[in-house]
Formats: C-alpha cells, sequence, structure tokens
C-alpha cells in the first residue's frame, strides 16, 4: 500500500525545452500545509476569482471584462476506478478547448475526495504532453510564473480547501486543445459490513460566517435564475456585501463515462449505485464490471455501495502487486454479522441545518429525515430539537422524554422549519456541546447539514473543547456536502458521517 495514503499531499515540476508543467501538492512540512489553504494560485485567481461561486469542475478562462471569466467548454470526461479490496486507485482525464479567439490563462477548478493521496498529473496542451514532477509550494509558484513569463506552457495545481484542487494555465493558444490527467488513491468507506465510494463530481459554495446579512438567503441560486442575460447564464457569488464576480457558463453539461472494476475479495450480495444509473456484470473471480449506463450529467455527486454476502463465518481475502522486484500483500478478515442487541436508553439531540444553502430538495430530505428519527423515540430516551441558520433555536430548554406530548410538539416545530439565512453553525453546536463527561444515559449529538462553510478550523476546536462524553454522528445532506468537514468532524466526535444525497 502507498505509504503516502492519508496523508498530506508531497509537492510536482516539469522542465522540457519550450514547455513547462508546475504541480504544486501540500509539502509534509506543517507550515506549508497550513500556509497552502489560502493562498492564490496564479494570475487568473489573483484577478478576482471567485472559486465559492462555481459549481463542479470547469475550467474558467479571463475575459476582456475585469471580473469575468468564460467557461471552456468540456469536450470529455472519463473516469476509471479499480478498486481491490478496501483501496481505490482513480484516474480521470478531461478535454477542453479554448475557444475565446485569443490566447488565454485559465483556472480550472474541481472536487477529490479529501482524504485522497495524488500521486501523478500531465498535462497535454496540443501536440506536447509533459509529465509533472514534485516541488516545494513555494519554489513551484516562482517556476510556474517564470514559465509563463517567459511564454511557455504551464499550469499549476494547488490545494484550495482539503477536498477543492485549482489549476492555473497558462499560454492556451486559440482553438487549442487542453488534455488534464489526475490519479489519486484513497481508502473506501466500511461501516460494519457495508463499503461505498463516493467520486465527487459538483463544487458546492461555501458560506463565510459573519459576512451575510441576517436575514438574506446565503446562496447564489436565486441571482443565478435573475441574471440570465442574452441567452447566457450567469453565476453571482453573494460571500460578501458588495462584491461580486461573475462567469459565463454553458448551460449543457456533456455525459461522463465511467468504468469501474470491483474485486472485493469476497463474494457480493449487493452492488447499487445511490444516484446514477448503472450497468453491472459479475465476473468469475467475484469482481464486478461497472459502467453508467446512458448518459450522466455532473450534477451531483457518484456513490457507488456494495455488501458482502451474509455469513456465518469470517471470510478472508489476499491481495498481492509486485513492483519494482518486491511482492506487497493486503490481507482482509471480515467478521460475520453480529446479532442485533436491544439498544440502551439514550439522550439524542439533534442539530438541522436551516440556511440558505440547504433549499429546495436539501431541506425537504432532511425534514423527513428528522421526522423519522423523532418517531423512533421511546418514553425512556431523552431528546432536543436545535434548527440553526443565522441564529439557533431549540425546541425544548433541555432534553425531554420521547413521550407522545413531546414527540407531537417535535413534529409540529419540524414541520414550519424553512431554509433561509446564514451558516452560522457555532452557535448550534455551543447549544448542543455542553463538555460534561456524565451524563446518565448514552448522549448523541445528530447533525443534518450541507456542511457549506469555511471556518472548519474554528468548528474543530469547538467540538475538541465541549464535546465532553457525547458523541457526534453526521448527516450530509445533498448532492454535493462538504465531505471534508463532515467526515473529521464525526470522527472528532467518536461518531460516524453518513451521506444522504437523494
Amino acid at each position: 500500500m502507498n505509504n503516502n495514503m492519508n496523508t498530506g499531499r508531497a509537492p510536482l515540476v516539469a522542465v522540457d525545452p519550450g514547455y513547462l508543467l508546475v504541480i504544486s501538492y501540500l509539502s509534509f512540512v506543517i507550515f506549508l500545509v497550513l500556509q497552502s489553504w489560502c493562498q492564490p494560485v496564479g494570475a487568473a485567481t489573483e484577478a478576482g476569482l471567485d472559486l465559492d461561486a462555481i459549481h463542479g469542475g470547469q475550467l474558467l478562462m479571463a475575459t476582456a471584462e475585469p471580473g469575468h471569466f468564460q467557461q471552456a467548454p468540456l469536450l470529455s470526461m472519463a473516469v476509471e476506478i479499480d478498486i481491490s479490496g478496501i483501496v481505490a486507485r482513480t484516474t480521470m482525464t478531461q478535454r477542453f478547448t479554448n475557444t475565446t479567439g485569443g490566447w488565454a490563462e485559465a483556472v480550472y477548478v474541481f472536487p477529490l475526495p479529501d482524504d485522497s493521496a495524488v500521486d501523478h498529473l500531465d498535462m497535454q496542451i496540443g501536440s506536447r504532453r509533459i509529465i509533472g514532477q514534485i516541488q516545494e509550494k513555494k519554489q513551484a509558484k516562482k517556476t510556474y510564473d517564470q514559465a509563463k513569463m517567459a511564454g511557455k506552457k504551464a499550469t499549476l495545481l494547488s490545494q484550495r480547501r482539503p477536498n477543492i484542487f485549482t489549476t492555473a494555465v497558462a499560454n492556451i493558444a486559440p482553438n487549442e486543445t487542453l488534455i488534464i490527467t489526475l490519479k489519486y488513491q484513497q481508502i473506501v468507506k466500511r461501516l460494519n459490513t457495508h463499503y461505498s465510494l463516493r467520486f465527487p463530481m459538483v463544487v458546492g459554495p461555501r458560506y463565510h460566517p459573519g459576512a451575510c446579512s441576517v436575514s438574506g438567503p446565503t446562496t447564489s441560486s436565486h441571482a443565478r435564475k435573475d441574471a440570465r442575460q442574452n441567452g447566457e447564464h450567469r453565476v453571482t457569488a453573494l460571500t460578501s456585501p458588495g462584491r461580486s464576480e461573475q462567469y459565463t457558463e454553458n448551460r449543457d453539461v456533456n455525459p461522463i463515462s465511467l468504468h469501474i472494476n470491483l474485486a472485493p475479495g469476497m463474494e457480493l450480495g449487493r452492488v447499487a449505485s445511490l444516484y446514477h444509473g448503472i450497468t453491472n456484470s459479475q465476473q468469475d473471480d467475484n469482481s464486478v464490471d461497472i459502467v453508467f449506463s446512458g448518459e450522466v450529467k455532473a450534477d451531483r455527486d457518484f456513490v457507488l455501495e456494495w455488501e458482502p454476502k451474509e455469513t456465518q463465518a469470517p471470510v478472508v481475502s489476499v491481495f498481492s502487486e509486485q513492483k519494482d522486484n518486491s511482492s506487497y500483500l493486503l490481507l482482509m478478515v471480515m467478521p460475520p454479522a453480529s446479532p442485533d442487541k436491544t439498544p440502551l436508553p439514550r439522550e439524542t439531540v439533534f442539530i438541522l441545518d436551516t440556511s440558505g444553502s440547504m433549499g429546495g430538495a436539501s431541506i425537504r430530505q432532511a425534514k423527513d429525515a428528522l421526522q423519522l428519527a423523532v418517531a423512533r423515540m421511546r418514553p425512556e430516551d431523552r431528546f432536543n430539537i436545535i434548527a440553526f441558520s443565522s441564529n439557533a433555536n431549540s425546541l425544548f430548554s433541555s432534553s425531554r422524554p420521547g413521550d407522545s406530548t413531546s414527540l407531537q410538539q417535535a413534529k409540529r416545530f419540524i414541520a414550519r422549519l424553512d431554509a433561509q439565512g446564514g451558516t452560522e453553525m457555532r452557535p448550534a453546536l455551543e447549544l448542543a456541546l455542553d463538555g460534561r463527561n456524565s451524563h446518565e444515559r448514552i448522549r448523541q449529538i445528530v447533525f443534518l447539514t450541507d456542511g457549506c462553510v469555511d471556518n472548519e478550523k474554528e468548528l474543530f476546536a469547538l467540538i475538541k473543547s465541549k464535546l465532553g462524553d457525547s458523541r457526534l454522528f453526521t448527516v450530509g445532506i445533498g448532492s454535493a456536502p462538504n465531505s471534508y468537514f463532515m467526515t473529521r468532524a464525526a470522527s472528532m466526535g467518536r461518531g460516524s458521517y453518513t451521506f444522504i444525497g437523494k
């Protein structure tokens, strides 16, 4: 297994006589990791490109109008995923073309799993192909700037956030085709006997706490609807008062081709795609060949789930690989399913995000999930509900028993909730986290949200200081929740993360 798995991304430079590719990964050095989350990635970003307003992987080219970028047509996107046991290897290839009529510099923004380890990037511009090499971030940025000034081909890969990367590309000729290939590894998610892999295809906007008015919506959905002009679809970022950058977005979304070779190492009882149509064929060695069925558009993340057949005995699987005259083995032992046990009395505090970013299907799904959870409360349990947007409000002053009176109050409270306002998570977490270590019951906090904020570090510190003996479980709602925040928050809270996309 790659020793870089689940570590920081190392830095990448390739130089050839007339062309240059610079890929800047996160360094293993801690101070470089902290700096890289907030630094720009080239002239196009420095010119005012607001990546928070962009949804999905896009190549954005600067235009003559300041602060306005034109989306380059995506000619094709191919995804190849090889899954061996619990290790997934992904190769993603995208083709774009420059239709601006002149030489262009562009920025490509794309989502990747927050726990992935990127280890390869190459770029083909026209007839030339350049393969990247690792460099420290500062040196990679310097090399990129020098190459651009010299009129050479150059690209710079940088991590915008733990699960969002950006690539700045300089000197693209008119009508020239740009091909970018990325490869990365990750560990598949496992919960009991349930395995899952999520391939992100959407970049969600992030809310900046304190930056927006209390009463106004914090997402760009209304602005996008009202700003269609002259046949264009304009996206306006509402990240701070008085500031907006606009982008011309193509209405047509090209289909994506996907191929997955699933080698689970065991006989499967279930294989399913949660939100996209797939066709799968079982092989003699228990592997499964999976492709998309029909056209697929990048409007939500792809999630694949699989489970082994139930068995009364442990299942043992061995994977082997030869590399550089060395042999590598991966041993997996799957225990038999354990019998269900009667749950202990508990206290459950539900936190529901009702901010503007949860509008539409997300808030409906969240309310349905919460109604179902509340209906499962027993008289010996205690519960409370906290709803938040720009402010946080609780149903009860303190948790109450799950009797019929409390349950009816909860159902009416949930039914009245609507999505509007900011995404101020801190007040809601402060209401739920009491810091105590001596609760009478098992205390669980269930947090339903899309997680679209950019102050993750502040929230992690709060969870660490006030968790006590409570356990925090996160439930991601929507087409592309902030999986980095949701996964890390649940891990710090000694809980688990569940994704509900439909």
